[in-house]
This record gives structure tokens, sequence and C-alpha cells, in this order.
């Protein structure tokens, strides 16, 4: 039978095992904040929370996978959700698309060499902003291309070329901006438009995405074109 004496020394040494596995636990389970530059093969298996703007969204049986981008940096992160706890975690689903920014906190994994932020059971997503609905100007798709790149974007301009095919409706759109350029972008719609449109304003929503057959920019129309009676 253990004295008292070695009783008390086995409870202080079960004592600071016990407080060692909690710090080491607690470490573990550490959230760090860092932004999408910061993070690195260094940073794996540890809890993140970042933010970034959604590039692109794919939408799977039980997943979904967001591209986050940070303005200025050109790596991205990709960021993958179970649906079950999404939806337990955001309300507005529907808002979750290219163009809205958003915080993350998951867990950083590496496969096969790619990292990815994985929103599990203890991690959250929220959106601090949304998808952009107001215009935007043609210098700015032009001059910047790869930032919006597969988002969603809201433009307006005047129509000075309209052909049609068999898949639809390619119309060129014109801008002046600052009084003083103007700049030019082609956009595509399923639709085939059939009513004269050369010199009238329009309002098209569309993804920004790169045409690699013919090696350029383009606005594909995701929503119905919008003739305007005034670009004000």
């Amino acid at each position: 039978m253990l004295s008292r004496e070695k009783l008390l020394s086995v409870a202080v040494i079960v004592s600071l095992i016990g407080v060692s596995s909690l710090y080491l636990f607690s470490a573990q389970q550490s959230t760090f904040r860092r932004d999408l530059s910061e993070i690195d093969e260094s940073l794996v298996d540890s809890r993140l929370v970042t933010q970034g703007t959604i590039s692109e969204k794919n939408d799977f049986q039980h997943t979904i996978l967001l591209t986050l981008q940070e303005e200025g940096h050109h790596d991205s992160l990709t960021v993958a959700i179970d649906k079950d706890i999404i939806e337990d975690v955001l309300d507005e689903l529907h808002e979750l698309r290219p163009g809205a920014k958003v915080e993350v906190e998951g867990l950083l994994e590496d496969y096969e060499g790619d990292l990815s932020l994985r929103v599990d059971e203890l991690g959250e997503i929220s959106i601090k902003e949304k998808a952009q609905s107001s215009f935007i100007e043609f210098s700015s798709l032009l001059e910047n291309p790869t930032w919006y790149q597969n988002m969603e974007v809201k433009v307006r301009g005047e129509v000075i070329e309209k052909s049609n095919s068999s898949e639809g409706s390619a119309l060129t759109l014109s801008s002046l901006e600052d009084d003083e350029y103007w700049y030019e972008i082609t956009c595509f719609l399923d639709d085939t438009i059939e009513e004269q449109v050369l010199g009238k304003p329009a309002v098209i929503v569309g993804e920004w995405t790169y045409d690699n057959s013919r090696g350029r920019w383009k606005l594909e129309g995701t929503e119905d074109l919008e003739i305007k009676c005034s670009t004000k």
C-alpha cells in the first residue's frame, strides 16, 4: 500500500500529465487568423480563419468547392464544404457565389500537393460582402481581367455590333469612360437577338471568362439582355 507521501506524488504527476495533455490538445485546436497570401504548407493540419473573394464555385452532390482569391495576390485557395454542414452555418446559401467576399474557418489539409481548407463541424463560413450588383466599368474589367475571372458582373454600354449564329448572339458593347477613353467588350448570349439593338444602350449580367480558342476575354450572359432607354 502506497504511503500518503507517495499517493500525493502520484496525484501531482497525474495532474501534471493532465494539464500537459490539455495544453497540447488546446495548442492543436488553436485557430490562427491568416491572409490568403500567408497560407502555405507549414500550416497544414492547423485551424485557420481567412477571408477572400469567391472567384469560382463548383456544386457537387454532397460538397461545395469554392475558390478564394485575395486582391493583389495571384494564388488561390480551395475551400471544401460539406452541404450538411453549410446548411447549419449559412442561411443565405444563394448568396454564396462568385464575387462575394467571405470569411471561412476550417482545417487546412494537403491533398496530393494541393492545399485546401475544409469547413468541418467546428468551422464556419460567413458572407462579409455580397457579390457586386452595381455596374462594373469596362476599364476595370480590361485592365485587371484576372481579378474578375469567373465572377458574375453587370455592365452597361452601347451596342455597336451584333452577330447571330446557331449558338446565340454575340454583341460588342462600347463605353466612354472619364469623358476621354472608349472601351469595348464582347458579350455572348445563349438566345438569338432578332430585334434591332445597334446604337442602343444595353445592360448585360454575365460571367467574365477567358476564351482560349479565340485568345480573348468575354462576357457570357447569364441573364436576359436588357435594353435601356438611357445609360444614365
